[in-house]
């Protein structure tokens, strides 16, 4: 599958911000949770710095409150639990 190939990149070494690619994961996984690339993500999450956990934290949390400003409960709460 393509996009677990894209999970498996270093991000590091993309030529891409890494607040974007982390959002565009996290809009993925709240968006599009059909089970397909849950063995992905750990090892992805994994790999990350304390700092860059709490950079990630952030977007989700931010990703989650506009889905509630917005009255989307199943993805807040899909937010809730990535």
């Amino acid at each position: 599958m393509f996009f677990e190939k894209y999970l498996e990149l270093d991000w590091r070494q993309l030529p891409i911000d890494a607040n974007v690619y982390f959002t565009d994961i996290i809009k993925y996984v709240i968006w599009e949770d059909y089970g397909v690339t849950d063995e992905v993500y750990p090892a992805m999450f994994t790999k990350l710095k304390k700092s860059e956990i709490k950079e990630i934290e952030l977007l989700l949390q931010t990703e989650r409150e506009k889905l509630i400003k917005h009255h989307l409960t199943y993805q807040a709460e899909n937010a809730r639990l990535s």
